[in-house]
C-alpha cells in the first residue's frame, strides 16, 4: 500500500478547516499548524504565522499546504488591525515563501474581502437621516 502524502492545513480551528480536516485525513496524513490546538486528535505544530522560521519549519517534508487561516470579523476586531494584517498578509506570504523554500509542490490558499481588513472609515460615515 502506497504511503499517504502528507499536507499542512491551517486554520483548522475555523469554519473551513473544521470541516476540511476529516476530509482529508481520508488520503493525507493531515497536520494543523495553529496558534491553538483544534483538539481534533491530529497532530498539531503550535506557532504563528508571522513567524517566518517556524512556518518554514512546518512546511518541511509536507507534500502540499492548505492554507485556509484568517482573522476577519470580531476576530479582527478584538486582535487590532496590526495583528490582523500580520496573520491574514504577512502569514500568507510565510506560507508561500516557507512551502517554496521547503520544495512544496502545492499550496492551495483561500481568501475573501476580508484578507486585508476594511482600511480606514472615511470622515462622513456612519451615515444617518440628519
Amino acid at each position: 500500500m502506497t504511503a499517504k502524502r502528507k499536507v499542512l492545513l491551517t486554520g483548522g480551528s475555523g469554519l473551513v478547516g473544521r470541516t476540511l480536516a476529516p476530509m482529508l485525513r481520508e488520503r493525507w496524513d493531515v497536520t494543523h499548524f495553529e496558534a491553538k490546538d483544534p483538539g481534533d486528535g491530529l497532530p498539531c505544530v503550535l506557532g504563528d504565522l508571522r513567524d517566518s522560521k517556524a512556518v518554514a519549519a512546518a512546511c518541511k517534508g509536507m507534500d502540499a499546504v492548505l492554507h485556509v487561516a484568517a482573522l476577519h470579523g470580531k476576530a479582527w476586531a478584538q486582535a487590532g488591525d496590526d495583528v490582523g494584517f500580520g496573520v491574514n498578509v504577512i502569514g500568507t506570504k510565510n506560507i508561500l515563501e516557507g512551502a517554496a523554500k521547503s520544495g512544496v509542490k502545492r499550496v492551495v490558499f483561500t481568501s475573501s474581502i476580508w484578507a486585508t481588513g476594511h482600511g480606514p472609515n472615511p470622515p462622513y460615515l456612519p451615515i444617518d437621516e440628519e
